[in-house]
């Protein structure tokens, strides 16, 4: 996958991924231009990421102004993440194997 550079160090990895291997299928368009395609498509992909992770950024400041957390309790929250991405990445590639396998 050749990305650009700025575009690999700022993306998220898996949304990129997918973003890089769907939006050229999306391109062709009977309405408009292949320009004007990929500019209304980035449009909507920029949208979505503001609001999603805007409001998830929104929440988080929130919770944090309402309750600051204590040191122990960031920590256990970071362990539990990493541990749920870890776990999550290893679910996908049992599923990728067990597809493959068959």
């Amino acid at each position: 996958m050749n990305m650009p550079e700025g575009a690999a160090a700022q993306a998220t990895p898996m949304p990129a991924g997918s973003l890089w291997a769907v939006f050229p299928a999306f391109l062709r368009s009977e309405v408009r231009s292949v320009g004007a395609q990929a500019f209304l498509l980035g449009a909507i992909i920029a949208c979505n990421q503001i609001a999603i992770y805007g409001t998830v950024l929104l929440l988080v400041a929130l919770a944090h102004r309402a309750r600051p957390p204590q040191l122990a309790t960031q920590r256990r929250l970071m362990w539990g993440v990493g541990a749920l991405l870890i776990l999550a990445a290893l679910a996908s590639l049992w599923g990728g194997w067990q597809t493959q396998a068959a």
